[in-house]
């Protein structure tokens, strides 16, 4: 019995130990970051969930870590700004995140491998390690899955919402007010429903650059740059011919509104069209199946009743 007592004892001290060195590492991270090596973008914060936030935030603590070993990427920056994370998270600080990710897993294996060694389960160090090397390629590769899943939901809610920018911009610039002017009254009838978020989000930005002193053709450039459609390079390329040529360019916005919603109408069309396929892969592996065992099992039960079988 004073053998098991004094086991136990060794293993809780042997834990306790473990959870002090865990709380001095987290202790020098943030001392770290106090002394400016690198700062948490709170800005950045706002456009995860609550509950990922304060994970983030402790990955983003080893960031210093992982500096050396980050890489720049144009279409990671051209995403991450097309969020709005940047300048507070560009693309070297996201590979940074990404590897601190990996990096932070290795350190909660390594104790864990010591907690398992230390309580005599040795057996159980393989799976451990297996489990580890599934979550590392997992961190690796889902924050760039992440990224690109937000950047197309946002691109479609802003497709979404375009057409009806474009008629109110339309009958704004009828009314004889120049572009900067329509361009403000128009952001302030998009609504408040998720489609007109988002694209009420890019057109402030655009907003923002045409009063900082930029030009309408900079700007609008910007603009299609940060979002990379063809539909917003179109309405940019109208605006810019209707100031070269000096012709009114609400008959062209007006057309590309319809030609929009006609896109979009053809686009669900085509979905709809694709249901069929997409269906008959789940019917034939959970409906089919269950439909003959409801079919077969009377008609197998009569027959062994019968004396056939």
């Amino acid at each position: 019995m004073l053998i098991n007592y004094g086991i136990i004892l060794t293993q809780a001290l042997f834990a306790l130990a473990i959870a002090i060195f865990s709380f001095r590492v987290l202790q020098s991270l943030k001392a770290i970051v106090r002394a400016g090596v690198q700062r948490p973008p709170a800005e950045a914060f706002k456009h995860f969930r609550p509950a990922l936030r304060w994970v983030i935030k402790w990955i983003f603590y080893l960031t210093p870590f992982t500096s050396r070993f980050s890489r720049s990427s144009v279409a990671i920056q051209r995403q991450l700004t097309f969020l709005g994370l940047t300048p507070e998270v560009d693309d070297l600080v996201f590979s940074q995140l990404r590897l601190a990710l990996i990096l932070a897993l290795g350190l909660c294996t390594a104790g864990l491998v010591i907690i398992l060694v230390g309580l005599g389960s040795g057996h159980l160090v393989r799976s451990a390690l297996m489990g580890a090397a599934v979550l590392g390629v997992a961190a690796f590769v889902l924050p760039r899955v992440w990224l690109f899943d937000r950047v197309s939901q946002l691109r479609r809610s802003v497709l979404r919402g375009f057409p009806s920018f474009l008629d109110v911009l339309a009958l704004v610039l009828e009314s004889g007010q120049n572009f900067q002017s329509a361009l403000q009254l128009a952001i302030q009838h998009l609504g408040t429903s998720r489609e007109a978020t988002a694209l009420k989000e890019q057109l402030v930005a655009l907003a923002q650059d045409i009063r900082a002193g930029q030009t309408k053709s900079i700007a609008l450039q910007r603009f299609s740059d940060r979002l990379a459609l063809a539909e917003i390079t179109q309405f940019v390329a109208s605006i810019r011919a209707a100031d070269q040529q000096g012709v009114s360019v609400t008959a062209l916005l007006r057309r590309q509104a319809e030609q929009l919603r006609t896109s979009r109408a053809l686009e669900a069309e085509r979905q709809a069209m694709k249901l069929p396929v997409k269906l008959l892969m789940p019917l034939a592996i959970c409906i089919f199946p269950c439909t003959f065992m409801v079919l077969a099992v009377p008609l197998v039960s009569r027959l062994a009743g019968s004396g056939l079988f």
